[in-house]
């Protein structure tokens, strides 16, 4: 069924092509018959969404061949023709924002889930993992914790982020000598990564967008573990300051 958007209050018709997001944020991808061609809206973007009457044929094209044609066009922002290279920061902004850095060993308490971006699985299983370690005070149940900085950890990954991998949420710790039954811990063994400083609202976005530029960058990427770092710089949700770090060979 096509659909009729209002987006910035410009109405556009659109073919839906697929959902995603890594967080409790939604990107839709479709394709716009006014530009012909695949774009990527933010539905926090979206103003108004009508249904057609109208049928269309679906495209011949996967999630994972979308993502891909993104990677070699080096997409990195929504809503943006595929036909474009682009970039949604200069040289300077990223490198202020981007650089190499070494990462010694360390271990880690929490709870997980395995999870998928395929069929936006992940948009379901991560924000209801992240809504138990909040309800249930994980975060002062995890023994032997250095500090309250919590991370988000992903790792295990079948192929790269377009197949499964495991999400862990919790708390660096002294040892793992110690742990409580619904709880695993994970030993990090560090190396090369690449630090992405994610400045602003996270109310807006803020992290997906960033995961978004990371799949469709020219990254090297291990895909051993990756993780994410909400510390004190975090807890203003407007103004707030989260690392990501990227494994890379």
């Amino acid at each position: 069924m096509n659909t009729f958007l209002k987006k910035k209050n410009i109405p556009k018709k659109i073919e839906p092509f697929a959902l995603y997001t890594t967080q409790n944020n939604w990107v839709l991808i479709a394709f716009c018959c006014l530009k012909n061609e695949f774009r990527a809206f933010r539905l926090d973007c979206i103003q108004r969404i009508i249904k057609l009457n109208t049928v269309f044929t679906p495209h011949e094209m996967t999630f994972q061949q979308y993502m891909e044609e993104c990677h070699k066009k080096r997409r990195s922002t929504p809503d943006i023709p595929l036909t474009l290279s682009v970039t949604n920061f200069d040289a300077n902004q990223k490198k202020e924002t981007m650089k190499k850095v070494k990462i010694t060993p360390f271990k880690i308490i929490g709870i997980s889930v395995k999870t998928t971006n395929e069929n936006s699985q992940a948009a379901k299983d991560i924000p209801a993992l992240w809504d138990r370690f909040v309800k249930e005070n994980f975060i002062n149940r995890i023994p032997n914790k250095i500090n309250d900085t919590v991370y988000a950890v992903y790792t295990n990954y079948q192929s790269d982020h377009t197949k499964p991998y495991t999400t862990l949420l919790g708390c660096k710790v002294a040892h793992l000598d110690v742990i409580p039954n619904g709880m695993e811990g994970m030993f990090i063994e560090g190396g090369n990564y690449k630090q992405i400083v994610a400045k602003g609202d996270l109310t807006q976005n803020l992290v997906i967008n960033e995961w978004i530029k990371i799949w469709q960058s020219d990254l090297n990427r291990a895909y051993s573990v990756d993780f994410e770092v909400y510390n004190e710089k975090s807890k203003d949700t407007k103004n707030a300051e989260v690392s990501i770090y990227v494994a890379i060979k």
